[in-house]
């Protein structure tokens, strides 16, 4: 993959209600190449397979999947708590720049204990290797900075490199 699709373009955007002194005050989103994109969109799919095919993902996991969210997950929920008259608690934990933690080495391993090796092992290993970011405010934009570590922030593959199990 060319170093320049691995690059990102974030833009920071300001938040209502604050105050826009410190980074954190700021929403960012991060612009990727469209080529780049459409090969994730292929890649992803064949993931997405393999995690259904094999049942990597636990079936009460209901993020990020096809058919399921939260209100399949909290319409599951209410029926069995009905029909079971259960009172319970429920807590949803919410990490702080969590893709921005994922350990991409353990990524990687997890993903050849699945069984994914060749081409697809390759291009994975690849596509999580020296990523980098720049900002841009206006039409400025700043030198690139290397991302050390997590899966790439606004990628089609992040949110399923980030829930591989």
């Amino acid at each position: 993959m060319p170093a320049s699709w691995k690059e990102a373009l974030v833009i920071p955007i300001r938040k209502r209600c604050q105050e826009n002194r410190t980074p954190d005050d700021f929403g960012r989103i991060s612009l990727l190449y469209c080529f780049a994109k459409t090969i994730e969109r292929m890649v992803n799919r064949q993931l997405i397979e393999l995690q259904e095919e094999q049942k990597l993902l636990d079936p009460r996991h209901y993020a990020f999947r096809r058919g399921a969210g939260t209100g399949a997950y909290l319409t599951s929920f209410g029926d069995q708590s009905v029909t079971y008259d259960l009172n319970a608690d429920i807590a949803i934990l919410d990490v702080a720049k969590a893709y921005n933690t994922v350990w991409r080495h353990g990524v990687v391993q997890q993903l050849a204990n699945c069984g994914i090796t060749g081409h697809m092992d390759r291009f994975l290993h690849d596509y999580l290797s020296n990523r980098a970011f720049r900002v841009g405010i206006g039409g400025a934009q700043s030198v690139a900075y290397p991302e050390a570590n997590g899966v790439p922030q606004g990628s089609v593959l992040a949110v399923t490199l980030f829930r591989w199990p």
